[in-house]
């Protein structure tokens, strides 16, 4: 499993995994309510509209597709960045534009109906692209080492963020817009300020890899997700680790905070996501998802 995200009323779960399918979740009944099927290959990114109404989907098959979250039907493809995987894909906070970004360098601007707006360039494979809560800004992650903050409206390149020694999986902009949190290949994650580029903390502790991370949605904790089978939470002003979430048998690929910030849902290639306690105590796992086929295990 890649990728877990709660609704916008925290009602429901979307899952997106190695199998090809977008599976939507009850959270109550924990209960698969609806799988999302049409992408070629593995379904490597997914988001929420921000009424719920909508679930965008990104693949491997160099698409990213709009879908109905009622009722599953296909209601828009994005094809620009074909043949080239799509990474990742996100809403802005109103609904009006969708950000995707690719293996072939850019990150695109799109309207709901699939117009392409504005192309965003990396030197090398752009990994994660999201919008500031306000939707003004674009933040970057990318294989060239660094992240880069963008004029969502423009398209204009505001601060380099350079600091990382390997590549960047994620970036993530802090709920008030004025930190940017980063994970990399180097086994880090970084906050950054948005304004000044200047580095603010270091998040050191996981033994592997760092696959990507998000704010808790008062700002002031940060969780990660890491190839060593973990999730860790931080805080976001010191860097000092707070919990360790264990309990997973494969690498985990993403964590993030409920919108009321009592739980941290967690996924991994072991085919579960897992819901958590924002004190670290394990609720339940949904199962569902077949475990990753070409998933070697913990990284050492």
């Amino acid at each position: 499993m890649r990728q877990v995200i709660f609704s916008p009323d925290g009602k429901y779960l979307v899952t997106n995994s190695h199998d090809g399918t977008v599976r939507n979740w009850n959270v109550k009944a924990r209960s698969e309510q609806l799988t999302l099927k049409g992408h070629e290959v593995e379904v490597v990114s997914a988001a929420f509209s921000p009424d719920g109404t909508v679930v965008a989907t990104s693949a491997r098959d160099g698409t990213a597709r709009l879908w109905s979250a009622v009722t599953g039907e296909v209601k828009a493809v994005l094809s620009g960045h074909r043949p080239n995987r799509v990474e990742s894909i996100t809403f802005d906070p109103e609904g009006n534009r969708i950000l995707t970004a690719s293996d072939d360098g850019t990150a695109l601007l799109w309207d709901t109906a699939g117009t392409l707006l504005a192309t965003l360039k990396h030197d090398a494979q752009i990994r994660d692209a999201r919008f500031s809560a306000d939707g003004r800004l674009v933040v970057t992650a990318s294989f060239d080492r660094t992240a880069r903050i963008w004029n969502s409206k423009t398209g204009e390149l505001r601060v380099t963020l350079d600091g990382h020694t390997d590549w960047l999986r994620s970036a993530a902009f802090s709920p008030d817009g004025t930190r940017v949190a980063t994970t990399s290949r180097d086994g880090t994650g970084r906050i950054w300020d948005v304004f000044s580029g200047e580095e603010i903390a270091v998040l050191r502790g996981h033994r592997a890899e760092v696959w990507r991370s998000n704010f808790s949605p008062d700002g002031r904790r940060i969780v990660t997700a890491s190839l060593d089978g973990t999730a860790r939470v931080w805080n976001s002003t010191t860097g000092e680790q707070v919990l360790e979430l264990r309990g997973h048998t494969y690498r985990v690929w993403d964590a993030a905070y409920s919108n009321d910030g009592r739980f941290i849902v967690t996924a991994s290639g072991d085919g579960t996501a897992r819901v958590w306690t924002e004190k670290g105590e394990l609720k339940f796992a949904l199962i569902g998802h077949k475990r990753s086929s070409y998933d070697g295990g913990l990284q050492p």
